[in-house]
């Protein structure tokens, strides 16, 4: 028997970069604004993942904006059950976050440039933050199910 994860990236693509810089001495650039959105296809086997992110340094001489979608696939999960659901939603995260990483080191990488360097993520931290600031910007799972 294959013993299959639970969670599975099927795709991975960002459907927006956009960066903008002054030529100025920058200051360390932080993660500014996140919005993060789920999408179960009907038969609950499949999640859609939205994150659009902001990130900016003091002064905006650096802005860098991005949207990512991510699917993946779901074997074997009950998503009656609200700490799947939670689980799901770090997970999720925790998987995309190093791509959406390196995506901002990889724009920024150009001669005459310094490269961003965007500091690890505690993706559990970061999700209940997003819900606290904004609970209107992120759509959970638990609004899909």
């Amino acid at each position: 028997m294959k013993n299959e994860s639970s969670l599975q990236l099927i795709d991975f693509y960002f459907t927006k970069v956009d960066f903008k810089q002054k030529r100025q001495k920058h200051h360390k650039v932080i993660l500014k604004n996140i919005q993060i959105g789920y999408a179960l296809n009907p038969d609950k086997t499949q999640i859609c993942v939205t994150v659009d992110t902001v990130f900016r340094n003091k002064g905006d001489s650096i802005v860098l904006e991005m949207e990512t979608v991510a699917e993946f696939k779901l074997n074997q999960i009950d998503m009656t059950d609200k700490n799947t659901k939670h689980l799901i939603e770090i997970n999720t995260l925790a998987i995309m976050f190093p791509y959406i990483r390196s995506q901002a080191s990889l724009v920024t990488t150009q001669p005459g440039l310094e490269p961003i360097q965007l500091p690890l993520i505690n993706v559990e931290a970061l999700l209940e933050e997003a819900v606290a600031e904004s609970p209107k910007a992120q759509k959970g799972l638990s609004d899909n199910v």
